[in-house]
Parts: structure tokens; C-alpha cells; sequence
């Protein structure tokens, strides 16, 4: 199966963060987390230290707490956390991020049919922030 892109996920979140607000700490978060994993090609979970994310983030203990909290809550990641100072679990569906033509394309591939995921049509985004945008 084809995962999200790098590229798809953040047109997603720019898109979905214009009527979702997150706190300035949730969106670091997000951010650091999203190189997270990245740099360790894209799995389904991490899982990083807190005291090492929080330097990541430059946030502190109650400050990240929170911010991680806001960002499970979004649906975005999914949060368990570990001992005060220990490991946490981030886990990432990249269904969410995938543009609705793929998931369609897979589900038919699998036989299911389309289950009306909250995922973002990219190629409609880009269309219309092109014809918005001011040609210069």
C-alpha cells in the first residue's frame, strides 16, 4: 500500500489547521514529531523519550503534557504516556493524510468500500489555493 507523502501530510494539516486551531505547543509538537518520524521512514509508532521532545520543543514538563494531550485529542497522533520522566508512545494512521482518490483506489484494490474517512482531498486544496492565489 501507498503511504501519505511528506508533502500530502503537511497540505493536510495547513488545511485542516485553518478550522482546527491547535495551541502554539501543539503545533511544534506536531511539527517535531512529524521529523520524528520521518527520520525513522514512516512508521505506524514512535517511541521518543520526554524529556529529549521536550528539548525538541523547547517546552516545558506541564507545557508539553498539555500540548501533547491537545494533539491526541485532535485525532491527529495518538499519545500513551510513559513514566513521569520515561519513553512515550506517538502513533500516527497515515489514512488520514492520504488524498481521497488514493483511498479509493486502495479500497477497491482490497474490496472494501469507502468508509467516508475525514481524509483531505489534496488535489482540490491545490486547485483552489492556485486560483486564489495572486499571479504576479
Amino acid at each position: 500500500m501507498e503511504r501519505a507523502t511528506y508533502i500530502t501530510i503537511l497540505n493536510f494539516f495547513e488545511a485542516w489547521s485553518e478550522t482546527h486551531p491547535l495551541s502554539p505547543p501543539a503545533q511544534v509538537l506536531w511539527f517535531r514529531l512529524l521529523g520524528v518520524f520521518n527520520r525513522a521512514f514512516w512508521p505506524p509508532e514512535v517511541t521518543i523519550d520526554r524529556r529529549r521532545m521536550q528539548a525538541l520543543c523547547a517546552l516545558g514538563e506541564k507545557a508539553y503534557i498539555k500540548a501533547a494531550a491537545e494533539l491526541s485529542d485532535s485525532g491527529l497522533v495518538t499519545c500513551e504516556a510513559g513514566e513521569r520522566a520515561g519513553a512515550w508512545r506517538f502513533s500516527m494512521d497515515y489514512d488520514l493524510f492520504k488524498d481521497k482518490r488514493q483511498l479509493a483506489r486502495e479500497n477497491s484494490i482490497l474490496g472494501k468500500k469507502e468508509t467516508g474517512s475525514p481524509s483531505f482531498d489534496v488535489e482540490a486544496f491545490t486547485r483552489r489555493a492556485c486560483e486564489t492565489t495572486p499571479k504576479i
